[in-house]
């Protein structure tokens, strides 16, 4: 069995970890689909516990996210028509 290395993703390195890949070798892609599934899963379950342990302020925390991130893309949105 091969031994596994353990990974640290924060938010610098997360955008390369999920898209990066190398084209000069063969099945790169299916190695960055593992890597995205994975990133995945992990998030899901890490999400799940959050709101096992503490429902309400998991989830004001997600609201707050995705409103600030709503107003985000508005904004790209409009600047964007200008």
């Amino acid at each position: 069995m091969k031994k596994q290395k353990k990974i640290v993703i924060n938010r610098d390195n997360v955008e390369e970890f999920v898209r990066s890949r190398n084209t000069s070798k063969d099945y790169s892609n299916k190695t960055r689909m593992q890597r995205q599934k994975l990133y995945i899963q992990t998030y899901t379950n890490q999400l799940k516990t959050k709101l096992t342990n503490d429902y309400s302020i998991t989830l004001q925390k997600m609201y707050d996210f995705y409103s600030k991130l709503k107003q985000l893309v508005l904004q790209l949105f409009y600047e964007e028509d200008k």
